[in-house]
């Protein structure tokens, strides 16, 4: 995968896919989640995970349906930004037995495909949810 590198740690150095930059650029080799927990077999579970890439989520996404199927993390957080294919998103998921909620100011929400841009969003595993939603009922 091919990154800009302006130098140091600048916040505006962004993977080049689907364009191309006058500045200086780094190649780093890169693997879906997949594979790589196929190589690596970790020991431990996978609770969370955080995607932060800059609009590429759906890329992201599509390389570690197997970890979202087998490991169940009970959460994945991401960022929704404007290029980023929300509905494609919200079917992916879906397709796992994930729900993508959205933070508002009265709680959590189900996402919609009209939720606004610039904001991050979660994936909760739906048997999170259930056992969420049963233990809200048994307070009253």
């Amino acid at each position: 995968m091919e990154f800009e590198d302006e130098g140091g740690v600048s916040t505006c150095n962004r993977a080049v896919s689907g364009f191309s930059t006058s500045l200086p650029t780094r190649k780093v080799g890169c693997t879906e989640l997949d594979k790589f927990l196929a190589q690596h077999r970790p020991s431990y579970p996978i609770s969370a995970v955080k995607i932060d890439v800059e609009g590429h989520e759906n890329q992201v996404l599509a390389g570690m349906m197997e970890c979202l199927r087998r490991s169940r993390p009970r959460l994945v957080m991401f960022e929704y930004l404007e290029r980023t294919n929300l509905r494609e998103i919200l079917r992916s998921f879906a397709t796992v037995g994930y729900t993508v909620l959205q933070l508002t100011s009265t709680g959590a929400e189900i996402a919609r495909p009209d939720v606004p841009p610039l904001q991050d969003l979660f994936a909760c595993a739906n048997e999170l949810l259930q056992e969420f939603t049963a233990a809200r009922r048994e307070k009253g």
